[in-house]
């Protein structure tokens, strides 16, 4: 995990998906196979924009989704067999591109109902598909876990200075990533493991790390925080019908 990395000749390509909608992905390395991906969804998705903007018929808008899913699906790849856990920021723009990309599809599904809502449904799945095998192996179940019992130790006021991570790095004290009512079930649903946690930290048995103080870890659970909704009803009907 790293708290600071150096890119060298790294570039940054800010992907345009409508007015005052916009992606930037940094620390990439320039004329890497991510750049070059990055800038073909980049000119891909524009295309699209320029599509709806100039009224152009619903069947051309399908053709010019699939070269944008298209694009996307080769991003993924390329993440996917470069992944390391620096590339966590890389996935999480990723995912809040395909969540700005549905959104425009979704207007563009207003404005011309035949348009359908298949292309927004494959990007969702791909997007998913993106997630779980990159960023989606850090935040897993231990890892939600740590995260409710550090926001349930903060709000209870058991944690010592020592324990608050962040602040040896001079950054402000995060917010809860849950709700009272939620920690209140966490520890209802966890009561025995909460305490024995506790015991553990106070004899100096365990240490006590905020998993969000890493950037890596940062990262990966804002990916997961902007997941798009599966419709899996409609993605089932629509996988019969993918070409």
């Amino acid at each position: 995990m790293n708290h600071y990395t150096h890119y060298p000749d790294s570039s940054k390509v800010e992907v345009h998906v409508a007015v005052n909608v916009t992606v930037a992905f940094a620390k990439v390395q320039a004329g890497s196979e991510l750049d070059d991906r990055i800038r073909e969804l980049k000119t891909n998705v524009e295309a699209f924009d320029g599509f709806v903007e100039d009224g152009m018929p619903s069947d051309d808008l399908k053709r010019q989704a699939n070269h944008v899913n298209a694009a996307y699906s080769r991003l993924s790849d390329a993440i996917e067999k470069q992944w390391k856990s620096s590339l966590a920021d890389v996935v999480a723009k990723a995912v809040e591109t395909a969540a700005a990309i549905m959104n425009r599809y979704s207007r563009a599904t207003a404005a011309r109902p035949d348009f359908g809502v298949g292309a927004c449904e494959r990007l969702a799945r791909r997007t998913h598909e993106l997630y779980a095998n990159t960023a989606g192996r850090i935040v897993n179940e231990q890892f939600m876990w740590e995260l409710n019992f550090y926001d349930w130790a903060s709000r209870k006021k058991l944690l010592y200075e020592k324990h608050r991570y962040e602040r040896r790095y001079g950054r402000e004290e995060r917010p809860s990533t849950s709700t009272d009512d939620e920690l209140v079930v966490f520890f209802r649903k966890d009561e025995d493991k909460v305490l024995k946690k506790l015991i553990q930290l106070a004899e100096g048995q365990a240490g006590l790390v905020d998993p969000l103080a890493d950037e890596d870890n940062a990262n990966s659970y804002k990916a997961f925080k902007g997941l798009p909704q599966l419709n899996k009803q409609k993605l089932h009907s629509q996988a019969d019908h993918d070409d």
